[in-house]
C-alpha cells in the first residue's frame, strides 16, 4: 500500500511537472510570437513613416504642419524652397513669424473648423517680389476630435497664370488677325490708289519744289502705314513653321545682304565671317531670316555712324544652335528691357512696337528661346537658341 501511495504520488508530481513544463513551452511560443509579430510590426511601421516621408518630401507642392500651439511642426522641402528659408532657422519657430505670406489671415479662416481651399495669395519673397500661390488649410484631428495642429498645403501657381495669359493672349491674337485681315482689304487699295497719286504728283510738278515735297512726304506716310498693316498682318497670323533642311550661313548672309542698303546709309561696319562647314538644320530658313531682318535694321537705327553689327553662329551642343547679334549702339535702358518683345511696346518715336515681337515669335515657333542684354552707350545683344532640328508646326 506504501508504495502504491508513493507510485501515485509520483505519477501526480510527473503529470504537474510535465503539465508545467507544457504550460512554459506554450508561454515560450507565445512570446516568440508576440515578439516577431512586434518586430514586423515595428518593421512595418518603419517602412510606413519612410514611405510617408519620401512622399512628403518628394511633393512638389509644399506642405507645413504646426502643433496645437502653432509652431512649426514639419515643413517639406519644396515649402522651404517657396519660403527661401533654412530648415534650422525656422525650427521651433511659429508658423505665424515665418515671413511671406499673410498667416493671420488664413487660420482665422479655419475656426469653427473650416477648410481653405485653393485660395490664392501672393507670396513675398526676400528680393521684394511676389510669388502667386494657392494656398489650402485645414485643421488636423486625432480620433477623438481633439486638435492636434494645422495642415497647410502650398502651391506655385506661377507656371498656371503664364498658362492662362498665353490663352488669353492668343484669344487676343485670333481677333486681332480676323480684325487685320478685314482692315488689310479696306486700307491697301486705297493706300495704293494714293501712292500712285502722289507719285504721278511728284513727276508732274517743278522738281524741288514744296508741292513735290508734300508728295514725297505723302509717299512715305503711305509706306509707312502700308509697312503697319503689314507688321500687323505678319503678327497676327497664326504661327505655322515649315520646316526644311536650311543652311545657317546661308540664312545669315542673306539677311546680311537684304539689309546691306540700310547698313551702308547707316555708315554701319558688319562682322561675320561665312563658314561653310556649318551644319545643316531643320529649321524655316524664310522666317529665320527675317527675324535677323528684323534684328540687323534694329541695329542700324540704334547705332551712330562707324558703329559695327556683329554676328556669329555657334554650335551650343549635339541639339541646339545660337545665333548671336550685337550693336554698338546706345543700347537699351533697363526699365524697358522686361517688355522689348511686348506688343506695341517701342521706345523709338516712328516705331509700330511689332518687329522684336514677330522676332520672337519666329523664335518661339522654332521652338528655341530668344534673350538680350544691353548695357547703355555700349551695346545690345541678341541670342536666338535654337533646335537643330525643329519640329514643324
Amino acid at each position: 500500500k506504501p508504495y502504491d501511495e508513493a507510485l501515485a504520488t509520483d505519477f501526480l508530481n510527473n503529470l504537474l511537472t510535465t503539465f508545467v513544463v507544457a504550460a512554459l513551452g506554450l508561454a515560450g511560443f507565445i512570446s516568440l510570437f508576440w515578439a516577431h509579430s512586434y518586430r514586423e510590426s515595428r518593421r512595418k511601421l518603419k517602412d510606413t513613416q519612410a514611405l510617408a516621408a519620401e512622399v512628403v518630401t518628394s511633393l512638389p507642392l509644399g506642405l507645413i504642419t504646426s502643433d496645437p500651439a502653432g509652431i512649426l511642426g514639419m515643413s517639406n522641402a519644396t515649402a522651404l524652397a517657396m519660403f527661401q528659408a533654412d530648415k534650422e532657422a525656422v525650427k521651433d519657430k511659429p508658423v505665424r513669424e515665418i515671413p511671406g505670406l499673410d498667416w493671420d489671415s488664413i487660420i482665422a479662416s479655419l475656426s469653427g473648423g473650416n477648410k481653405v481651399l485653393e485660395r490664392e495669395m501672393p507670396l513675398a519673397t526676400p528680393e521684394g517680389k511676389h510669388m502667386p500661390v494657392s494656398v489650402s488649410a485645414s485643421e488636423i484631428r486625432g480620433e477623438d476630435g481633439q486638435f492636434l495642429g494645422h495642415l497647410f498645403i502650398l502651391r506655385d501657381v506661377t507656371e498656371i497664370k503664364r498658362l492662362q495669359m498665353e490663352a488669353q493672349k492668343n484669344e487676343r491674337l485670333t481677333a486681332l488677325g480676323n480684325l487685320a485681315a478685314g482692315v488689310a482689304h479696306e486700307i491697301r487699295n486705297p493706300l495704293s490708289s494714293i501712292k500712285g497719286l502722289a507719285t504721278y504728283i511728284a513727276r508732274k510738278v517743278q522738281p524741288d519744289g514744296p508741292v513735290e515735297e508734300a508728295a514725297n512726304t505723302m509717299i512715305l506716310e503711305v509706306n509707312r502705314l502700308n509697312r503697319v498693316v503689314s507688321e500687323l498682318l505678319e503678327f497676327a497670323r497664326p504661327s505655322v513653321v515649315k520646316v526644311a533642311e536650311t543652311e545657317i550661313d546661308a540664312v545669315v548672309t542673306r539677311a546680311l545682304r537684304l539689309s546691306d542698303a540700310d547698313l551702308k546709309a547707316g555708315g554701319v561696319r558688319v562682322d561675320y565671317t561665312p563658314n561653310p562647314d556649318l551644319p545643316t538644320v531643320l529649321a524655316n530658313g524664310e522666317r529665320l531670316t527675317q527675324a535677323l531682318l528684323n534684328l540687323f535694321l534694329n541695329a542700324v537705327q540704334a547705332m551712330e555712324p562707324d558703329g559695327e553689327l556683329r554676328v556669329r553662329v555657334e554650335i551650343r551642343s549635339a541639339s541646339e544652335f545660337a545665333i548671336v547679334v550685337s550693336d554698338t549702339g546706345k543700347g537699351i535702358p533697363p526699365e524697358a528691357l522686361v517688355s522689348i518683345f511686348t506688343t506695341y511696346f517701342t521706345t523709338k518715336p516712328s516705331g509700330t512696337g511689332l518687329g522684336l515681337a514677330i522676332v520672337h515669335q519666329i523664335i518661339e515657333g522654332h521652338g528655341g528661346k530668344i534673350s538680350v542684354t544691353s548695357e547703355p552707350e555700349k551695346g545690345t545683344t541678341f541670342t536666338l537658341l535654337i533646335p537643330l532640328r525643329a519640329q514643324e508646326a
